[in-house]
This record gives structure tokens, C-alpha cells and sequence, in this order.
């Protein structure tokens, strides 16, 4: 298998969820768009991807609605986004996918929401 599960909380409290992810070494913005830092949390998992430790936290939009933020360092990944540009949010068969750089890491954020609704939690 090309990935796996190296550990997984679930905790709907920010700080908790910061502290786990802290303690098992895994990359973590330090600062998240406001709007997406305000939404209510379900969890998070730890993962190894070929080699990478990727963390994963679940946040919720109104009526348990899900957001699945991914997170790993950008060194030793290939074609990453430009450090700094805005994410580019894309629609592929009824999900949605925002994609951005930031401090060293790159971030994908996945969803069934609208395209429109992800770029306004990323401003």
C-alpha cells in the first residue's frame, strides 16, 4: 500500500486538534484564512504518503456539511503551487478542490461544496 493511517483523533476542539497534530509531528498551517479557521472541527488524521507525513482535519460548514484539509511540506513534491499565489479552486465531477502554498507547505482543501463557497472560506 502506498499510504496509511499512522493515527487519527476525533475532538470538535480547535486547540486539541492543534496540539495533536503538534505532538505527532505533523505539518499544520500556522494560520488559516479567517473564515475557514472560524468553521467547527470533526477530527484529524495523521498519514504517510510515500515517505510524507500529510495530516488531514476535518472542519464542518452549517448541517454537518464536511471539508477535508490535507497538509504536507512542499519540498520533494513536483509541480506544488507558487508559494504566496492565491489557491486554485477547481470543480472535477461534483467535488471541489482548492489547491495553494503557504509557508513551506501546500495545502489541498476537498469538498462537495460549490466552487464559489471555497473560494469565499479562502479569502
Amino acid at each position: 500500500m502506498w499510504f496509511h493511517a499512522a493515527a487519527v483523533l476525533l475532538s470538535s476542539e480547535k486547540s486539541t486538534i492543534t496540539e495533536w497534530l503538534r505532538e505527532h509531528h505533523a505539518p499544520r498551517l500556522g494560520e488559516f484564512p479567517v473564515k475557514l479557521d472560524e468553521l467547527a472541527r470533526k477530527g484529524c488524521q495523521v498519514y504517510d504518503i510515500q515517505g510524507h507525513t500529510v495530516s488531514l482535519e476535518c472542519l464542518l460548514l452549517p448541517g454537518m456539511r464536511e471539508l477535508h484539509l490535507y497538509c504536507t511540506a512542499s519540498s520533494g513534491l513536483a509541480g506544488v503551487p507558487a508559494r504566496g499565489a492565491a489557491p486554485d479552486v477547481k470543480s472535477y465531477d461534483g467535488l471541489t478542490l482548492a489547491t495553494w502554498s503557504q509557508a513551506a507547505q501546500t495545502l489541498w482543501l476537498f469538498s462537495h461544496e460549490a466552487p464559489d463557497l471555497i473560494r469565499k472560506l479562502l479569502v
